[in-house]
């Protein structure tokens, strides 16, 4: 009865902030969690959920898959505005459950934290999770990149649900192997665009093999340390690809993946891995490929952080660069 008696009134809370004109973020699962931190548990959640961790990127992926999943005529729940860590995720379970916890939807999609993965889903049964790539990023709260990558990899022990990784990242292609029992992971990656370079111009995230601390070489980096590598001694990164972007074209806004064409809405090789992320995890759910391409063709990111505008008849671009690494895959 307790938790019937906080979503009722979490959902009179909601319609009183729908009527201030607010939308409350984080508000509403912070009262809640703090009511009780095992409300997660209350859910009743039938369909497949599918979340999307990184440094950079999450939103958009998140979003695009979300796109996607509704342009096939899908009903999806999903925190589209970016409040993604427990109490953001618990706000959108609230406003979008019966009073008993039934969730009503085809998918559930969450952008999710990266220090959040082991956390959350304790309680909810993941059946996707798309990790994009990992960057040093708010040390006072996540600690070294390390610490971070090794909390998901212990996570990741135990699951056997779908794994879809970077496979041109090294601190994200290692957690493939956290669960060898696991035979639900698939790789994706791009091939090398126009603008990549054979020398790293920072100073980089995960040079040595994490498995033999052999110095991994590069064939070529995208941006940062983003590219195609392979430890020589242990051959780490030689994975088997499941899905690939190709025939990148940034001035005309297309590439290609299983030779079948994709027109986009964007010009940076940052977004072509997040559009090939979401399609890799997209095909493992059998939505038509046509749908695919006129999802993607028809996507855009309106949230403030990468927004074209047209101001007194001069087109703008919005670009919140929150850290190095964005501002130069951006750039």
């Amino acid at each position: 009865m307790k938790n019937f008696f906080i979503i009722l009134i979490m959902k009179i809370l909601n319609f009183a902030l729908k009527i201030a004109g607010k939308k409350g973020g984080n508000f509403l699962g912070k009262i809640a969690f703090d009511w009780n931190p095992e409300i997660f548990k209350y859910f009743k959640i039938k369909s497949p959920v599918i979340a999307v961790t990184a440094t950079n990127g999450k939103t958009m992926t998140n979003n695009t898959i979300g796109h996607i999943f509704k342009t096939a005529g899908k009903k999806v729940i999903s925190n589209t505005e970016g409040n993604n860590m427990e109490t953001g995720i618990l706000s959108t379970l609230l406003k979008n459950c019966s009073l008993t916890g039934k969730i009503d939807a085809d998918y559930l999609v969450f952008e999710v934290d990266e220090g959040y993965i082991p956390v959350l889903f304790n309680s909810i049964k993941l059946d996707s999770l798309v990790i994009l790539n990992f960057f040093r990023d708010q040390l006072d709260r996540n600690g070294e990149v390390e610490t971070l990558i090794l909390k998901i990899n212990e996570f990741l022990k135990s699951y056997n649900g779908n794994l879809i990784l970077n496979n041109d990242d090294p601190n994200v292609a290692r957690l493939g192997l956290a669960n060898p029992n696991n035979h639900n992971v698939y790789y994706f990656s791009c091939d090398k665009y126009d603008f990549a370079s054979d020398l790293m111009k920072d100073a980089g995230e995960g040079k040595f093999c994490p498995f033999c601390n052999t110095r991994i070489e590069y064939e070529f980096y995208q941006y940062s340390h983003i590219g195609k590598f392979i430890c020589h001694n242990c051959n780490y990164g030689d994975n088997e690809i499941y899905k690939i972007g190709t025939q990148i074209d940034l001035k005309n806004r297309n590439f290609k993946v299983d030779n079948i064409t994709y027109q986009i809405n964007f010009n940076s090789i940052y977004t072509i891995y997040n559009f090939v992320a979401s399609i890799a995890c997209i095909s493992l759910y059998n939505i038509d490929t046509k749908i695919i391409q006129e999802a993607l063709s028809t996507f855009i990111l309106n949230n403030g952080r990468l927004e074209e505008l047209e101001i007194q008849e001069c087109k703008t671009i919005i670009n919140l660069a929150k850290n190095p690494a964005r501002k130069q895959c951006e750039s």
